[in-house]
């Protein structure tokens, strides 16, 4: 454990050093996770560590976001976040991996059952969870939110016994309304994988998932104004027109 929170501290300093050697600094470090998936033998244990770590970290940097998993117990490490002031005056990210195709329970739910939890349109019991999670990591001192730093479109066989459409349909609802729900709820996503080793699983491959049509192909800003979505091209010339302006005052 002391050598890790080293590691952590000494993979900050260099990445600090190296964001500093250009001018001005680059901003593209969004934060170190200081561990994936952990499985300690108590909260306790690793939550001490995590104090002890997180100290160390923002005594090189104090404004770094730090990501902390959280076992698959949102309550217990909001709840740790929100009363132990562990982060201290710095973003604080709560990292949840969310599959639906492992355990027992999971395999003998129906997929239409799994999608309708995570709906935040009819509020149900995982959305409903998620939202005052939100609201919860909204009273760390230093700002905290949910990251989604896991999730994928893929079902186990045996939620897709009724499926009329080799789970396309199924697949397709449930990844629309984990969008929805991250959008509402989340300060950030990650789907897992990019790609398998072969291809065709519209579940787990983002690649396949994008070209079969189970995700969206764009995602992303929107605008406040109803009906008007900020386009990939918008942003690419806004961002074409600031480069411009940036050269020509060379």
């Amino acid at each position: 454990m002391q050598h890790t929170t080293h590691i952590l501290s000494t993979l900050l300093s260099r990445l600090n050093q190296f964001l500093h050697s250009h001018s001005p600094p680059l901003p593209n470090l969004i934060g170190i996770e200081l561990i994936n998936e952990p499985d300690p033998p108590s909260d306790t244990s690793l939550q001490t560590w995590y104090a002890t770590s997180i100290q160390k970290l923002r005594s090189i940097d104090y404004t770094i976001p730090i990501y902390i998993g959280e076992c698959w117990r949102l309550d217990a490490y909001s709840d740790w976040l929100v009363q132990s002031h562990a982060g201290g005056d710095a973003l604080m990210v709560l990292d949840h991996h969310l599959y639906r195709c492992f355990t027992s329970s999971d395999i003998n739910t129906p997929a239409a059952d799994h999608t309708r939890a995570l709906d935040p349109e009819t509020k149900g019991h995982t959305a409903d969870h998620f939202t005052s999670l939100s609201e919860k990591l909204g009273l760390v001192p230093g700002g905290s939110g949910i990251v989604v730093g896991e999730w994928s479109g893929a079902f186990n066989p045996g939620s897709l016994r009724t499926s009329s459409s080799g789970g396309w349909e199924e697949t397709k609802q449930f990844i629309d309304t984990q969008i929805r729900l991250y959008d509402k709820t989340c300060a950030g996503f990650f789907f897992w994988t990019f790609k398998k080793q072969h291809p065709g699983d519209f579940g787990w491959s983002l690649r396949d998932a994008v070209g079969s049509g189970t995700f969206p192909d764009r995602i992303g800003l929107r605008s406040t104004i109803p009906g008007r979505v900020i386009e990939p091209d918008d942003i690419a010339r806004a961002k074409s027109a600031i480069m411009k302006v940036a050269c020509g005052k060379i």
